[in-house]
This record gives structure tokens, C-alpha cells and sequence, in this order.
């Protein structure tokens, strides 16, 4: 899963130039999603399996009832990734809006996908730095979609972890690995606020803030 939006990625240059770097974006995050979605059902269909041959043998740990709840558990998460993403950024991040891909939402940047702009102080403070050009708008406006590529593109990064964070729960159920369950939380709560970065430094910011303040 890694590998292949690694490889995605890389084509970004090739294809960006005759479609927008958004619209690539974008299209590489649905595939992306129908991959998932297809992860999804294949874990829990796994996990009823695991099921049903845990009732003919019950000496096989990987067919043990807890690896089969953790695989059906993990391929649920992945059936519903918008809502499970949405509520572990809301569990650390107050001031998110929920989880929506950055790229996509600059198609309709009136609506509720356009949640890239509810992040303030990143985009104003990085903005600052383009207002006093002679270009104005024209430069703002070009600072923002940088941002939102850049941001788009950590997007997909955190989501290929938050996805192998999934299977690595699968595998820790099943005894097939050294780590625990704390390094698979670990994953899929570090990978799901890089899927909303500018809130998470935001919130880094304030809590920077308060901290020097207090001191």
C-alpha cells in the first residue's frame, strides 16, 4: 500500500502539468480510497473466516476469537475511514472540522469540503510573508495552493500509515509480530493527525502559547 502511493507520488510531476496538481491529487486519493475500501472487505471477510475455523480448531492462535474480532474490528475502520479518521483528530483536535481531503475541497472552497481554510494560524502566518509582494492577490492565491498541495500530499502520506497501523493490529491479534498493541495506537493516532497537519500545528502553536505564558 506504501509503495504503490510512493509510486503514485512520483508520477505527480509527469501528470500534474496537463490535468492541475488538485485534480491529480485528487484522483490518486479516490483510488486510493477504492483501494481501501476493498482492503476493508477483504479483512472482514478474513475475520469471519477466522471464525469459523477457530470452531473447528481451537489450537491455532491466528484463528483465536480475539484475532477475528481485531480483523474485523480493523477491516470496519477501514469500510468507514472518513468517520474513523474524523474521530480521532476530533479526540486531539477541538478546532478540527473533520476529516476531508484538502486537494478535493479546492473544487468547491464555499462548501463544508473546503476545510482547508478553517486552519489560521498556519495559513496566516505563512501568508503574511506573500501580502506585501507587488503581486497581491495573485501571490496569496498562490501561496494558499502550494499550501494545500503540500498539505494534500501529507494527506495521502498519513493515510498509507494509518492503513498499515490497520493490519499491523491484524497482526499483532495473530501473534505474528514482536510489537505491541501501544506501537499500533501509536501509528494510527500519529498518522491520523498528519492527516490533518494544519490543525495539529495549530493546536502545537497554542499550546506553545499558553505554555511560555504561563511560565
Amino acid at each position: 500500500m506504501i509503495r504503490l502511493l510512493f509510486l503514485l507520488i512520483c508520477l505527480i510531476p509527469n501528470i500534474a502539468f496537463a490535468n492541475g496538481i488538485d485534480a491529480t491529487l485528487t484522483s490518486i486519493y479516490l483510488l486510493v480510497k477504492v483501494v481501501i475500501v476493498l482492503l476493508g472487505a477483504f479483512l472482514s471477510f478474513g475475520g469471519i473466516v477466522k471464525i469459523y475455523n477457530n470452531v473447528r480448531d481451537t489450537r491455532n492462535p491466528k484463528n483465536s476469537i480475539g484475532a477475528a474480532f481485531a480483523t474485523i474490528f480493523a477491516g470496519s475502520l477501514l469500510l468507514n475511514i472518513n468517520s474513523s479518521i474524523t474521530i480521532i483528530q476530533n479526540t486531539f483536535n477541538s478546532g478540527s472540522s473533520g476529516y476531508c481531503f484538502y486537494a478535493d475541497s479546492a473544487k468547491n472552497p464555499h462548501s463544508k469540503q473546503g476545510c482547508f481554510k478553517d486552519s489560521n494560524i498556519i495559513t496566516d502566518r505563512y501568508l503574511s510573508e506573500v501580502r506585501g509582494e507587488s503581486e497581491g492577490a495573485k501571490s496569496r492565491q498562490k501561496a494558499i495552493e502550494t499550501m494545500r498541495s503540500v498539505f494534500s500530499i501529507a494527506q495521502l502520506i498519513g493515510l498509507a500509515y494509518f492503513v498499515k497501523g490497520l493490519f499491523k493490529l491484524k497482526e499483532v491479534s495473530e501473534g505474528n509480530t514482536n510489537d505491541g498493541y501501544g506501537k499500533v495506537l501509536i501509528m494510527l493516532f500519529a498518522s491520523a493527525l498528519v492527516m490533518d497537519l494544519p490543525h495539529t500545528l495549530d493546536t502545537l502553536i497554542e499550546t506553545i502559547k499558553q505554555w511560555r505564558s504561563s511560565v
